[in-house]
């Protein structure tokens, strides 16, 4: 609802109208010819405060406004007024304080802080498994002493005739007795040469025979001897000793009699033969090892370490539990491309190791070869399987300390850091130069690093003029804290270095930028380093120019660029109507209070007399000691001194466009030298504009009058109390046999308002009532036609409009007043023609 609704229906006439549509308080009126008749309408009160105060105000402004607005009274009158505080500007000036918020503690610290990185971690086991075939091994060691045997034949001359040649005998040196479990003796008869052309000898069978002449196994095919035949005997299950015979059983024809032939046969085991067990083994045979490849880089940060303690173990699987008589001998070599080169020849045992203390690794894996031979000497063994043995051999490397490690980081590690922090627009804007005692950086640090790692600590800054090329230097389990500061009498220009910038590098004194290489010492292989510390900035200023730019501080109010909207304060006024007067006041503070300061200050709105000058330009301000301040929630009763001389009128602008409004404004002063002492003598070390402005409930009527129209303010049901499609007949017969009604408000009106009201529709009603100030009993009389015009429209609800100077040839001033209000009691009295009783809600009785 507007505000001239809200202020002036209640303080004008909505008592009298609010009274009128209140429920009777009798339930029934008997009417004789011609009797007049009262009836009490009861009392209302409305205060000024129920519809305008301080925290109505501040609502319709809202909050985003920046305003804050207060209840106010002065001893000049008794108008209702409130104070509006519009702060402009604030520019921090203090700048100790502006250095240390800057927080360059929290920056320094995060950019002090190289990063963390990892030692590269060489300690592993590698696993290899290599195979030893010990049949294989029988095999090739047993053919290798079954040479070619012999016998002989005796020709018959005879068709066909059955002989039996002398034993073979074989023998087998490697073992005293083996248990075959496959396999079979192959047995290859030479061509035989010089035997009677026409001569056949084919053997029916051969048998294996021990030395006791006992058959073991037999042939599994006949063949023919003179062409070079061959057969087999199946070995499997059979246990022989390592001296056996063969007994050729053949069959032979033609020849010549009694000539004797060579027979020569050559045995072997088959490639598929063999042994489960044997006993007074002897054999001598390698077994091979897999390489291994020890890798010594996974990180990529090694470039090469020299080992302070440590060791690299070749751990060998051993052979079947058992086996008795085996023994092993074992060569291994270590090398690295262009690196460790260490060997160990004919070395006995499982577990073979190497000291690595004092040996120089490189970053090329660490390989690992390894040969060993297996000797048995009447040895024996059982249980042994078909296929090959798996023999395990695992590798382990043990480094507790490398005595120095040359490594390569990587991006991760950033020991020089170039980082800048801004001033700030307000520094740049306002500050010309600041002078300082002592400025610079102090570092805190501890060197955590084990004995040998000193660290270097160096900070450059162009913006401070810090050019230092010498390191500090902090020693391996030291603290210590290390400050890089410019000379006494620095002088800042903030225009020429806009960013406060640090160059800071911190790291082993070993370092080199070049290859991205350090070299530590005595540190631990896969340890975590991590180096940083904390920075202290030492800033100590001894005096600040201060010095707007040519031109002065400019600025607009509100900053982001929005608009003022008091439309809802300006509506409360109608046509013709505006606000008297709306003094304003600057307030400028924080500098000391010799500065000379000048201003220019406008309203910008859209419409013709944009922009209006509220101050103008070369204005002389007087600088304040501090800001103003106002209480919240009290009633203000004086203004601080101002800034400017004479009050400023607010008023053309807010009345010309109240809600399109923007203020701009423009500060000059002169360059004023700040120190500590008078800057920490202010109030508020800033530089503040502010705006406050008196807001009076007081108005001018334009010449001729102007119409206040409190429509809203109205009721909007019947003055009757009648519903349109409910019954009013009762009503509305007792209303057609009035001839007048009268409407007497005894009333006490103490808001400053006089004048005539009028009570009107938009079907042409239309009642005047008069306004007094103080106590007085206006009446309303509605006549048969108007009554006429009550019964035929429903709901009757009439408007209030309050006329002000009607007819004066000069400007009429309004002044509402503080506390103000309107009491009002109302009776309404009827004159009719009929005798009859009514009564509200029922039927009419005769």
């Amino acid at each position: 609802m507007p505000f001239r609704l809200r202020i002036l229906a209640g303080a004008l006439l909505a008592s009298a109208i609010l009274a009128a549509c209140s429920q009777p308080i009798v339930s029934s009126i008997e009417v004789k010819a011609s009797p007049t008749v009262y009836a009490s309408l009861g009392t209302s009160n409305y205060q000024l405060s129920s519809f305008m105060s301080a925290s109505a105000i501040q609502g319709m402004l809202g909050s985003s406004s920046g305003a804050t607005v207060y209840d106010y009274q002065d001893s000049t009158d008794n108008t209702q007024k409130f104070l509006v505080h519009y702060p402009l500007t604030s520019v921090p000036l203090d700048v100790a304080q502006y250095l240390n918020g800057i927080n360059l503690s929290s920056t320094l610290s995060q950019s002090l802080d190289p990063g963390s990185f990892q030692v590269p971690g060489i300690n592993q086991t590698q696993n290899q498994s290599g195979t030893f075939d010990l049949n294989a091994a029988l095999r090739t060691t047993v053919n290798g002493h079954l040479s070619p045997q012999g016998t002989q034949v005796v020709e018959t001359g005879m068709p066909s005739t059955s002989v039996t040649l002398p034993d073979i005998a074989l023998s087998i040196p490697d073992f005293s007795t083996a248990t075959f479990a496959s396999g079979s003796l192959q047995l290859v008869f030479a061509t035989m040469t010089g035997q009677t052309p026409g001569f056949a000898l084919t053997a029916s069978n051969i048998a294996l025979i021990d030395d006791t002449g006992t058959a073991l196994a037999n042939s599994a095919s006949s063949a023919d001897l003179v062409a070079g035949g061959s057969t087999t005997i199946p070995l499997n299950g059979l246990t022989l000793s390592g001296s056996f015979k063969l007994r050729v059983s053949a069959n032979t024809s033609g020849g010549t009699p009694l000539k004797q032939d060579a027979v020569s046969v050559t045995p072997s085991l088959s490639p598929d033969t063999t042994v489960s067990a044997a006993q007074g083994l002897n054999l001598a045979t390698s077994m091979s090892t897999p390489s291994i490849s020890i890798p010594v880089n996974s990180s990529g940060t090694l470039v090469g370490a020299t080992v302070g303690a440590g060791t690299l173990t070749i751990t060998q699987g051993a052979l079947p539990a058992g086996w008795t008589g085996f023994t092993r001998s074992t060569s291994i070599s270590l090398s690295q491309a262009g690196g460790l080169s260490l060997s160990q020849n004919n070395q006995s045992g499982e577990v073979i190791s190497f000291d690595l203390t004092n040996k120089t690794l490189n970053a090329s894996p660490i390989s690992v070869a390894a040969a060993s031979t297996i000797t048995a000497v009447n040895a024996s063994f059982s249980g042994l399987a078909a296929g090959p043995l798996s023999v395990g051999c695992t590798a382990a490397v043990n480094v507790s300390l490398f005595s120095s490690i040359t490594v390569q980081p990587g991006a991760a590690f950033t020991p020089t850091q170039t980082f800048s922090e801004p001033l700030g627009s307000q520094i740049l804007q306002w500050v010309q130069s600041i002078t300082f005692s002592n400025i610079g950086m102090t570092f805190s640090v501890s060197n955590t690093l084990p004995a040998g790692n000193p660290m270097t600590i160096l900070m450059t800054s162009n913006a401070l003029g810090i050019t230092s090329t010498t390191p500090a230097v902090l020693p391996s389990g030291q603290s210590t804290a290390a400050t890089f500061a410019n000379s006494a009498g620095f002088v800042l220009v903030p225009k020429n270095s806009p960013n406060l910038d640090f160059t800071i590098t911190f790291e082993p004194q070993s370092y080199n930028s070049a290859t991205g290489q350090m070299t530590l010492n005595n540190i631990a292989p896969g340890s975590s380093l991590s180096i940083g510390g904390s920075v202290t900035p030492v800033d100590t200023w001894t005096q600040a120019v201060i010095s707007p730019p040519s031109g002065g501080y400019s600025g607009t109010f509100p900053s982001d660029g929005s608009k003022v909207d008091l439309s809802s304060l300006a509506s409360y006024l109608g046509s013709g109507l505006g606000f008297k007067s709306i003094p304003a006041y600057l307030y400028v503070s924080g500098l000391p209070l010799a500065a000379n300061m000048t201003g220019l200050i406008q309203a910008n709105y859209t419409g013709a007399g944009s922009p209006y000058t509220l101050l103008s330009a070369g204005t002389g301000l007087t600088m304040l000691s501090a800001a103003p301040t106002f209480p919240a929630g009290s009633v203000i009763t004086a203004i601080p001194s101002p800034s400017n001389a004479s009050p400023i009128d607010f008023s053309p602008p807010l009345n010309a466009e109240p809600g399109d409004l923007s203020i701009s404004y423009n500060l000059n002063v002169n360059t004023v030298t700040v120190t500590p002492a008078t800057a920490n003598s202010t109030t508020n070390p800033t530089v503040q504009a502010d705006l406050v402005f008196v807001l009076p409930l007081s108005f001018m009527a334009a010449a001729g009058g102007a119409t206040l129209s409190f429509d809203s303010a109205m009721p909007a049901t019947d003055l009757f109390g009648r519903n349109a499609g409910q019954d009013s007949s009762n009503v509305n017969s007792l209303l057609s046999n009035l001839k007048s009604l009268t409407l007497t408000i005894a009333m006490t009106n103490t808001t400053g308002l006089t004048g005539n009201a009028s009570m009107t529709d938009s079907l042409g009603f239309t009642k005047t009532v008069p306004f007094a100030s103080g106590a007085s009993q206006p009446t309303v009389t509605l006549t048969t036609s108007d009554i006429q015009h009550v019964i035929s429209t429903i709901p009757f609800a009439p408007k209030l409009r309050f006329a002000v100077g009607q007819g004066s040839s000069a400007p009429t001033e309004i002044d509402i007043q503080r506390g103000g209000g309107v009491q009002a009691s109302a009776t309404v009295s009827a004159v009719t023609d009929i005798d009859q009783t009514f009564t509200f809600g029922k039927e009419p009785r005769k």
